[in-house]
């Protein structure tokens, strides 16, 4: 049998293996190159999350800062009340109810929540008048002829506020920010007025049980037809 002998020194020997590893360094700066492109697209998007991140972060800041405030917004009067419903509503202020007198056939209709601490212009006009108001029947055992006061509330959940007639609970998705009497001025009265709800349990105001009419609440009935 005949043998053949590899030679170290055989030219196209080391041709070969040099060819081998031109190749294989060319390849490897290739993956390496890949490499190097790979890290400088995962630290430019690393750079992004973290910029993200910082991002969400303030919103979050600033959702607690806004949360820990009022987020809700809707407004409305308790009638009757000097203070708000629940801790879900703050006082913007509690004053005295108002109005244009019953017996005068023009003016405004509606009932007036007045603040207690007002400011006068020197104007004078004869053909408008704000009164103060009063119970004229009770609505609770006690009270007649006292003056009626009057809380403007703000919810800190609700962004609108509706007067639901006719019913002491809400329906499905709406929360009761308080319930009471539908009232309203006298029938046999001159002066137009407005329903409103008057809280089922009224308060007074202080030394105010004189007989000055005004603005007047009665309660309503229903009738037929």
């Amino acid at each position: 049998m005949e043998q053949k002998r590899l030679l170290i020194n055989d030219p196209q020997l080391l041709e070969s293996r040099l060819q081998a590893m031109e190749s294989k360094i060319q390849s490897l700066t290739t993956t390496k190159a890949e490499m190097e492109s790979k890290i400088q697209t995962l630290t430019a998007s690393k750079a992004e999350m973290e910029s993200k991140i910082q991002t969400l972060t303030r919103e979050v800041e600033t959702l607690k800062v806004n949360n820990s405030k009022v987020v809700g917004g809707a407004t409305y009067v308790r009638w009757g009340r000097k203070t708000c419903p629940d801790a879900d509503s703050e006082l913007v202020y509690w004053g005295y109810t108002g109005g244009s007198s019953y017996n005068q056939t023009g003016g405004a209709a509606e009932y007036v929540c007045l603040p207690r601490d007002p400011t006068f212009h020197n104007i004078l006009s004869s053909y408008s008048s704000m009164y103060g108001s009063e119970y004229e029947r009770s609505f609770v055992s006690g009270i007649h002829d006292d003056d009626v006061p009057c809380a403007v509330c703000r919810s800190l959940l609700s962004t609108s506020v509706i007067m639901l007639s006719s019913r002491e609970h809400c329906y499905s998705g709406w929360k009761t920010e308080y319930s009471g009497f539908l009232a309203s001025g006298a029938i046999v009265h001159s002066a137009a007025t407005q329903f409103v709800c008057l809280d089922r349990h009224p308060e007074v105001l202080d030394h105010s049980s004189t007989n000055e009419n005004g603005k007047l609440f009665y309660s309503v009935n229903a009738k037929c037809g």
